[in-house]
């Protein structure tokens, strides 16, 4: 197999991979608290980027990179878990699939933020993809009720989860993929866990959701990470990017079979013009940075 037809692969199993996060996630908040939901799904995501450091032998690097900035990669990893709950909070109260399409909003904090904090350039391209990306979140927020407030909690998520990845872009950048890996799922856990003890509580969820909750971080947090790290040595972040936003279909798929869901037409409706901006910003961010390089 070549090299780049190894690396579209990997962004899709990857892909993959954290597609099943939301799918078994929706199982442990249906079963404990948001708090307690939250904690655990991080507490086992720590675990397992713990045991990956210690199988690839990157313990020291990691507590030597952490080291030089400690106070800002904690600071990071607050503002990570507090969007962590908005995530779970959203998840509580949503259909998997929408969950699955929202979080490609991601994409639009991150465009602007760039613009914001690295004076990237913004072109009518972008711009066009960032409404089309609003309108789908609005029309994936329409119930006969109003507008669905719970929308809120995945978009929020993904701001926070933008702003924290730009600041980590900015400040952190002498220090590896894995430690922020491994520092964010720490920090995460260790902030939550304090938080549901004293809110509702550690209820633990039953049996087979437990089994769930011990695993799927492994999938969903570590091999995901791995995979696309593998990828980039091969492949643009832009075409990373783009192939990875086949993610809300796997969700849709696995959602069906696992809690046998459907879409709603306006859901699935906005969650198709949500990917559809989301790929109109990466082609025209890719097509911008490709004129302002050097080699353009």
């Amino acid at each position: 197999m070549k090299p780049v037809t190894a690396a579209i692969v990997f962004v899709i199993l990857g892909a993959f991979c954290g597609a099943l996060a939301p799918v078994f996630a929706k199982n442990v908040v249906g079963g404990a608290s948001v708090f307690t939901s939250a904690a655990l799904w991080f507490s086992s995501a720590a675990m397992w980027a713990i045991i990956y450091t210690l199988v690839t032998r990157k313990t020291g690097k990691v507590i030597s990179e952490f080291r030089k900035k400690p106070l800002l990669l904690v600071g990071i990893g607050l503002m990570d878990a507090i969007g962590v709950y908005l995530w779970f909070a959203g998840l509580s109260q949503l259909g998997v699939g929408t969950v699955g399409f929202l979080e490609k909003s991601n994409t639009f904090f991150a465009l602007i933020l760039g613009v914001i904090l690295f004076r990237d350039r913004f072109n009518w391209g972008e711009a066009m993809g960032a409404a089309i990306l609003t309108i789908g979140v609005l029309t994936m927020s329409y119930s006969p009720l109003g507008l669905n407030v719970w929308v809120l909690g995945p978009v929020g998520s993904m701001l926070l989860y933008a702003v924290a990845n730009s600041f980590r872009k900015k400040y952190v950048g002498s220090v590896g993929t894995t430690t922020l890996v491994v520092s964010r799922a720490l920090v995460v856990a260790l902030f939550l866990i304090p938080a549901a003890l004293l809110t509702t509580g550690m209820s633990l969820p039953k049996y087979p959701v437990l089994l769930q909750l011990a695993v799927i971080p492994l999938f969903s947090g570590v091999l995901q990470h791995i995979l696309f790290t593998a990828s980039y040595r091969h492949l643009e972040l832009s075409k990373v990017w783009l192939i990875a936003s086949i993610s809300p279909f796997f969700v849709m798929a696995l959602s069906y079979f696992v809690h046998g869901e459907l879409l709603g037409v306006a859901q699935l409706l906005g969650g198709l013009l949500l990917l559809g901006g989301t790929w109109i910003l990466i082609l025209f961010k890719a097509r911008s940075s490709g004129r302002s390089s050097p080699a353009a």
